[in-house]
């Protein structure tokens, strides 16, 4: 009978070591109460319980857990160690990806939390892989806070909700053996099997060398910082390399600081990074009412009493939406004199539709009459 893997060992203060952290190019941080206690993790440093970790876009960190499991986050995520009710380790993954695989040939159980669901996953040998990923539903309704789940089994691995016996599924390589579950909360999972993992998992391989190189560029400027906002602020606003200070912009962003990625929509020189912000900021918003309140405050810098209208262009709006106010709005935001409201408007009707007509929201207004009039059209 496969048991739960070990809980590992207490710290001096009695908190469970879970594992280590495995790689000092890579970017892990612990938050200890509020954002404004974070920590940069070196390698071999402890992962311990009652500790929250944020991971960011571009880095892939792992750790190695004390069950010969290791477990890599992609991009932007947060995850805390918890415990079960029986006492055993839980992983808590809150928002963003996971990717676990087995490093030993012997069977094992990991408690796993994803948002409110409470699984165990059973990973049977060296090929087992399992992969989560958690994302708000669209809209985020604050009364549910339901997130979108899907896992995906590789090899011979499974998952089951906690309490219900484990299916153990062999792999059968004469058809596709990536078994894919999509649910909403805690609901039921809708099961498809596919051919690969998802993309998120090795990314497009030369976008991938992009971003690992600019993740490096921008942890060798952090190098000495203890303050790491500061670290991130200074390579903002004075790295040679663009694609590093927009990377500082995202990471500021999931340390609740949105106002220099939100600067980089009015300054022409961000504009081919303005689509990747957007999106950014957009997920960012709808993790939650705190996060959304503080974007909301840093436009309110920017662009006074519109700060509500452009904070809901802001999050991932349906096609009905362009027919009512809001699609109304993002129109007239094509004429405005701030370039923030004009790159905000239009990157989210380019979004939703497929369309430019031609217009470029860093000109002047006054030069794109006819674009604009195609768009009211």
């Amino acid at each position: 009978m496969t048991t739960y893997a070990g809980s590992g060992v207490l710290d001096s203060v009695g908190n469970t070591i879970a594992g280590e952290f495995l790689a000092d190019h890579q970017l892990l941080v612990s938050q200890a109460g509020d954002l404004s206690a974070t920590r940069r993790l070196v390698s071999a440093a402890p992962i311990v319980s009652g500790t929250t970790y944020l991971t960011f876009d571009s880095y892939r960190p792992e750790m190695s857990t004390r069950s010969g499991v290791r477990m890599m986050f992609v991009g932007a995520s947060e995850f805390t160690i918890g415990q079960t009710a029986t006492g055993q380790t839980e992983y808590q993954l809150h928002d963003g990806c996971l990717v676990m695989r087995a490093e030993a040939e012997q069977p094992s159980m990991i408690a796993l939390k994803i948002g409110d669901r409470q699984i165990d996953v059973y990973l049977g040998d060296r090929r087992s892989i399992f992969t989560a990923q958690i994302t708000p539903c669209s809209p985020v309704t604050p009364n549910t806070g339901e997130r979108v789940i899907q896992f995906h089994c590789g090899g011979i691995a499974q998952w089951q909700d906690r309490g219900n016996p484990v299916t153990i599924h062999q792999a059968n390589l004469t058809v596709p053996f990536i078994r894919a579950y999509t649910a909403i909360g805690t609901g039921p999972a809708d099961v498809t099997a596919e051919e690969t993992l998802p993309r998120w998992v090795d990314g497009d391989l030369q976008n991938a060398a992009v971003d690992q190189e600019t993740a490096r560029n921008l942890t060798e400027s952090l190098a000495g910082d203890r303050d790491l906002r500061n670290g991130f602020r200074k390579a903002f606003e004075s790295h040679r390399l663009l694609k590093v200070r927009v990377l500082a912009a995202q990471c500021l962003l999931q340390l609740g600081d949105s106002g220099a990625i939100l600067d980089t929509l009015n300054n022409e020189e961000y504009r081919s990074t303005w689509e990747l912000s957007i999106q950014a900021i957009g997920r960012y918003v709808l993790r939650g009412t705190d996060e959304s309140q503080q974007v909301s405050q840093a436009l309110q810098t920017r662009v006074g009493d519109n700060a509500e209208l452009y904070l809901s262009m802001l999050g991932f709006l349906k096609d009905e939406e362009l027919h009512g106010e809001t699609g109304s709005a993002m129109i007239h935001g094509l004429e405005s004199t701030v370039m923030l409201e004009r790159v905000i408007s239009f990157q989210r009707l380019k979004i939703i539709t497929g369309k430019t007509h031609m217009y470029e929201p860093e000109r002047s207004p006054q030069r794109q009459i006819v674009s604009i009039r195609r768009w009211q059209q």
